[in-house]
């Protein structure tokens, strides 16, 4: 039978976070190379710890993009930025980055269970009005009109290197006024045109009050014609995986057939791959190879560009090149110089290089 779920929405602001904040340690760590602490020794001796700790406030130095490595790659020198990181008498700049957002959710007033906006469909009480006879209206539970912060925390979307700094404030868009339109099955005991989530409490509810609903139709021997009215239940369906299971039909698959063209044969095909690579993606390339050899020389220019337009590119080696293989040893670095460029003069792309 259908039924009417009762529906409130609400608008959630957030603020979300990404960065990092440096450490004091860091803080002294930058100045200690201002001061002419030049290699990994000579600031162990300094600080007196070991020299993983060191590495690891230098390399977290680098990435801001204010240490570097000197003539010699031995020893370690401030960049201009880093310069003016140590000339700001507040500390280190902060490189923690704040954005404001909105999440629309809805609050089912019947067990008072949260969900994303677009994870139900609901209608106005006006447009329903007249199929209104055809179902089951549910009735209202004593659901508190604040929503709790943590119940709205997991469906906050936001990126993996983000993190959510606070929520608040919770302000009602709509309350009592718009219903989902669910199909309630007593017998298979299932409903139809909610989230997966909500079922478990909602479906005793809905099947007692459905069963009485029911048991009144048939005492006064009438029937009720709901076709029209079953067009506004959401069908979601489900998806068998490989092994015959179902999965969670909220999740949608796509198939990506590959051909014979999908497959590099030649060293013209990676060269050609790799330039419709830099040229087409949008923010990020991630390349990992075991090696790197002489003829990358002629993706240096399409690399530049591409970092240029805005990408972050990250290239992750099997094995660092050797000094005797002189092509490779130029590619590598040029590919430095790049990355040093890159972080340096505060592009909006970025290349780093790694193991």
């Amino acid at each position: 039978m259908i039924a009417f779920l009762p529906i409130a929405r609400y608008r959630a602001e957030y603020q979300v976070a990404s960065g990092r904040p440096f450490s004091t340690f860091e803080k002294l760590l930058l100045r200690a190379v201002q001061h002419g602490g030049n290699s990994l020794s000579d600031l162990a001796k300094t600080f007196g710890v070991h020299r993983r700790l060191i590495v690891e406030g230098l390399v977290t130095l680098m990435q801001a993009g204010w240490v570097s490595l000197g003539a010699d790659n031995s020893q370690f020198v401030l960049t201009s930025s880093g310069q003016k990181a140590c000339g700001d008498s507040a500390g280190l700049p902060p490189t923690i980055i704040v954005a404001d957002r909105q999440q629309t959710v809805v609050v089912e007033k019947v067990t008072g269970q949260v969900a994303r906006n677009n994870e139900l469909d609901f209608y106005s009480r006006a447009k329903l009005r007249p199929l209104w006879h055809a179902g089951v209206a549910l009735r209202k539970r004593e659901v508190s009109n604040v929503v709790d912060p943590g119940l709205v925390a997991p469906l906050l979307p936001h990126q993996p290197t983000e993190w959510i700094r606070w929520i608040g404030p919770i302000s009602v868009m709509s309350d009592d006024a718009a219903f989902a339109v669910i199909d309630v099955d007593v017998i298979a005991e299932r409903i139809t045109g909610i989230p997966r989530a909500w079922e478990a409490l909602l479906l005793p509810e809905c099947i007692d009050q459905v069963r009485r609903r029911e048991q009144e139709l048939a005492a006064s021997g009438s029937e009720i014609q709901d076709e029209e009215l079953r067009q506004f239940v959401r069908v979601v369906e489900d998806l068998p995986d490989a092994d015959g299971e179902t999965i969670d039909g909220d999740v949608v698959w796509t198939n990506v057939p590959l051909g014979s063209d999908n497959i590099l044969k030649s060293e013209s095909d990676h060269q050609s791959a790799f330039k419709n690579l830099f040229t087409e993606a949008v923010s990020y390339v991630a390349i990992a190879t075991p090696s790197l050899g002489g003829e990358a020389v002629q993706l240096l220019p399409v690399l530049k560009t591409a970092i240029e337009r805005g990408l972050l590119v990250n290239i992750m080696l099997g094995e660092m090149p050797s000094r005797n293989s002189k092509e490779s040893w130029q590619v590598f670095e040029a590919l430095k110089k790049l990355e040093y460029d890159s972080a340096r003069e505060h592009t909006r792309g970025r290349l780093v290089l790694g193991g």
